[in-house]
């Protein structure tokens, strides 16, 4: 995956990359009305992966730091989820 986050902007835009062609094709985006001054992303290993976490950035702002979570959609499992 590929992730753009621009300095001033507020979306996260991610695409996902592959070996053929046609060798980018985007995902989604996140949208807030809050321009960020800086992206960091945490570290694979400090994932939530059982909840399908894939990736979390700490979005740096005028007021503070705001973590954005990145999850994939899964069927839910009942026995699981007790």
């Amino acid at each position: 995956m590929l992730w753009l986050a621009g300095k001033g902007d507020g979306m996260i835009r991610y695409f996902d990359v592959d070996e053929t062609a046609p060798y980018i094709h985007a995902l989604s985006e996140y949208r807030t009305s809050e321009p960020h001054r800086g992206i960091a992303w945490a570290p694979k290993r400090s994932l939530d992966i059982m909840n399908c976490e894939v990736a979390r950035a700490y979005k740096v702002t005028v007021g503070g730091v705001e973590p954005i979570s990145f999850k994939v959609p899964r069927k839910v499992c009942h026995r699981c989820s007790q």
